[in-house]
Order: structure tokens, then C-alpha cells, then sequence
């Protein structure tokens, strides 16, 4: 799911943390030294946040360019296994016992 589902207790939760951040951010306009520390600290996190899911968007979209490349893995038989498919297709059926003849 794209967008969350929000409650309106959430909604309204949001919105009262948001009207105080921007009581701070007025008071730090008005030259308020604590106010402009705590501006400072949101807005630098906010800002670490944003360019952290920037790079995650860069290399997603990445990966979805070149693809993946499938490592091959050691079994505990010392054998090679290179994808969980590769097991499906190489097992072998076991014949069903029908009990009617």
C-alpha cells in the first residue's frame, strides 16, 4: 500500500505536533536562542531522513536497472545451489501409492 491509512486521532495528533514545531520556529525568528537550537536539530534531522530515502529511492531504482545477480550458495552436502527455484526443479517426485488395483 502506496499511501497509510491514518486515523483521525492520528490526524489530529500530527497536526498539533506540526502547530508547535512552528510556535518554536516563530519564537526562533523572533530571536529566541531555544528556540533556534531546537529549530536547527528538527530541521537537520528532517533533512538526514530526506536525503537517506533519496539514496534508497537512487539505489532501488538502480537495482531495478541492473537486476539482481544471483550468488551461488554452498548446501550443507557441499553441493552448489544457486536459487530456491533451482531446488524445485531438481526434486525429485515421489511416486504417489494408490491403494486401488
Amino acid at each position: 500500500m502506496l499511501i497509510p491509512r491514518f486515523s483521525l486521532r492520528t490526524t489530529l495528533l500530527l497536526l498539533t505536533v506540526c502547530a508547535v514545531f512552528f510556535l518554536v520556529m516563530g519564537r526562533a525568528y523572533q530571536g529566541d536562542y531555544w528556540a533556534v537550537v531546537i529549530t536547527v536539530a528538527v530541521l537537520s534531522i528532517l533533512a538526514t531522513l530526506a536525503v537517506h530515502a533519496m539514496f534508497y529511492l537512487l539505489v532501488l531504482a538502480l537495482g531495478k536497472l541492473v537486476g539482481a545477480k544471483i550468488a551461488p550458495a554452498r548446501t550443507s552436502q557441499g553441493g552448489m545451489q544457486s536459487s530456491a527455484d533451482d531446488l524445485v526443479s531438481a526434486a525429485v517426485d515421489i511416486p504417489s501409492q494408490d491403494s486401488t488395483t
